[in-house]
């Protein structure tokens, strides 16, 4: 699963005013403003929705062959590289090692006796 909706809402027209939280987008992407909702016609906005998300889907499936898993719930941090400088990579897993499950949990209970 991926999620970014910044992206989608771009698809949409949003041209990053960053202005959401106050109600006062002027494309109407993230606005309930009925004046500026004008401009949000859902029947144009919806093919490019619908595109980006669909080329969006085909180049994770793309990514996801490239690792050589079977199914997505196989896919790991160790599968995912960061460069670290041109002769260099490492694994996500590399560089943030994991959390034990529980382990955040204990440390509280550690706390609070």
């Amino acid at each position: 699963m991926v999620n970014s909706a910044q992206v989608m809402m771009m698809s949409n027209g949003c041209i990053q005013v960053l202005q959401c939280n106050n109600n006062t987008c002027p494309v109407g992407v993230a606005t309930q403003d009925a004046s500026p909702m004008k401009g949000l016609v859902v029947n144009d906005k919806a093919p490019r929705a619908a595109n980006y998300h669909s080329h969006n889907h085909k180049s994770f499936i793309e990514l996801l062959e490239a690792t050589g898993v079977n199914h997505i719930s196989e896919l790991c941090r160790c599968h995912i590289y960061r460069r670290i400088n041109m002769s260099s990579k490492k694994t996500y897993e590399e560089i943030w090692l994991s959390v034990k499950v529980g382990s955040l949990v204990n440390q509280i209970a550690e706390l609070l006796n």
